[in-house]
């Protein structure tokens, strides 16, 4: 039996050192898929082995440790594959290493990090960090106590990218830690995912125009695909911390009130609506511990 085992095990060595680099990767991810963790290694380690610098395979070794719950192993190998980073094949997947980062980070408690990693995804993204293109960034903020927060997306919208997690969970992060900055973070991942739904209203309805947030979340309600992403993106999640951020920055605001009263009144907000109808009526803060990311994963 032993010699069995053996003989295969030199048969799949020989057949992958006869396949290219990425169509192991390939079936290194399909293994992941099918939770063949094993199998996922050995297909990585083979593709890894077929090139000098290979991130994504890194990358996809790193997975398959995280998933054996081997993390000190997981992150050394996502710092492996950020050290190659210019030669992924596709340059989002290092936001996707910076995410897994982010959520071991926060398996560990170690918060400061778990900070970090979304940090750095986000600095990435110019209409929030550079200084010469973050003009929406500077608006938002300005127009925090004056502008209502439905009528925002009259004004702005926002194309969903590597970043839209990043900041809706630092947003809630640091909400949760009475810190200011939180709100920058919320608004533009609240632009962020409804201006998606936005578009995907419009495909459904070319001469769909947005009036405000109250008939924007009714339109959608009669479309699946726009449903599946409002619960992908955590939209009412966002919407119930953009509420209490707000109240953090004004007690009395009036954009917290709208958002809250929306919420406890949309049918289908459950958790988030029943939490809005509270807060409605007795204003309390949510507890920190009981917040758990909801990070992004490459498979």
């Amino acid at each position: 039996m032993l010699r069995f085992i053996f003989f295969l095990f030199v048969v799949l060595t020989q057949l992958q050192a006869e396949e290219p680099a990425w169509l192991l990767l390939q079936k290194g991810w399909d293994a992941l898929r099918k939770k063949d963790i094993s199998n996922a290694l050995s297909y990585f380690r083979g593709a890894r082995k077929s090139r000098t610098s290979y991130p994504d395979a890194d990358f996809g070794i790193g997975i398959a440790y995280e998933a054996e719950l081997n993390y000190p192993l997981a992150i050394r190998q996502y710092k492996i594959a950020l050290d190659q980073v210019q030669d992924f094949e596709n340059q989002e997947y290092q936001y996707l290493v910076h995410y897994h980062l982010a959520r071991l980070m926060w398996i560990q408690e170690n918060f400061s990090l778990y900070e970090q990693e979304l940090t750095l995804i986000i600095n990435d993204e110019a209409q929030f960090s550079n200084n010469d293109k973050n003009w929406l960034r500077r608006s938002l903020h300005k127009s925090t106590k004056h502008v209502d927060v439905s009528r925002l997306l009259t004004l702005y919208r926002l194309d969903s990218g590597f970043a839209f997690a990043a900041h809706r969970e630092l947003g809630i992060y640091l909400t949760l830690s009475g810190r200011d900055t939180a709100l920058d973070h919320l608004l533009f991942a609240y632009i962020h995912a409804a201006s998606k739904m936005i578009k995907l209203l419009q495909i459904h309805i070319p001469e769909y125009t947005y009036k405000d947030l109250s008939s924007l979340l009714h339109d959608m309600s009669f479309y699946e695909e726009i449903q599946k992403y409002q619960k992908e993106s955590f939209f009412y999640r966002i919407l119930y911390y953009l509420a209490i951020a707000y109240r953090s920055y004004d007690p009395i605001s009036l954009q917290a009130k709208t958002l809250l009263t929306l919420l406890s009144k949309q049918p289908d907000t459950q958790e988030w609506g029943r939490k809005a109808a509270r807060q409605l009526k007795e204003s309390y803060f949510p507890l920190k511990a009981a917040f758990y990311p909801q990070i992004p994963t490459a498979y």
